[in-house]
């Protein structure tokens, strides 16, 4: 499993099961000073009704020193859906789905600027 870092080094461990988050790195997780960008591609097929699900590499930033700013949309069909977008200091994007409200709530608490819009 490969998992980028923006802004910290990661002090967990590998298992089998995947990266297992070290007890200050969680901590901080919880209060929204490091986020785990890792999408998940759905593939559904309908004629024989099966679904499959891959995780891909993830991406753990440190919200507190490397965000510039947030952007978030919210898909007014699916109203707990929204898109994130996560622009760091050094010009990068980093981008997910989420349904994860607290997260956005705890980034409000932090002061990220952050600009939410709506829509299909």
């Amino acid at each position: 499993m490969y998992i980028k870092t923006y802004g910290l080094e990661l002090q967990g461990t590998f298992t089998d099961e995947g990266y297992r988050m070290s007890k200050e790195e969680n901590e901080k997780w919880h209060k929204g000073e490091i986020a785990v960008f890792q999408p998940v591609i759905h593939t559904y097929n309908f004629h024989k009704g099966t679904h499959t699900k891959k995780t891909c590499s993830a991406t753990i930033i440190n919200m507190v020193t490397e965000v510039s700013h947030i952007d978030i949309f919210y898909d007014i069909e699916d109203e707990h859906r929204m898109s994130i977008t996560v622009h760091l200091k050094n010009g990068e994007k980093v981008w997910k789905m989420s349904r994860d409200h607290d997260e956005v709530q705890d980034w409000k608490k932090l002061g990220f600027k952050i600009s939410e819009s709506y829509g299909y």
